[in-house]
């Protein structure tokens, strides 16, 4: 007699993999990419932000709508608004 198991594993940030520093070094690299300069330690105050939050926080009014899209895209973010 065989038994089948499945077995589904959630990784809440930080319990199996602290991927924390290593996702705000590619905001930062993308942010720079767009001609964006954030020290990580500004970044690291919006780490957890939904990336569109996180952007409008940080990014200057009329630019906003210009490259928000943009950077979500190249993040891999769905656009979901």
């Amino acid at each position: 007699m065989t038994l089948a198991r499945s077995l589904v594993i959630f990784d809440v940030e930080g319990t199996l993999v602290d991927s924390t520093a290593l996702t705000m070094r590619c905001w930062q690299e993308t942010l720079q990419s767009f001609g964006f300069g954030f020290p990580l330690a500004t970044l690291q105050r919006h780490s957890g932000e939904d990336g569109h939050d996180m952007l409008h926080s940080l990014l200057p009014g009329p630019q906003i709508s210009r490259v928000v899209p943009r950077l979500l895209k190249m993040q891999g973010h769905a656009l979901s608004r």
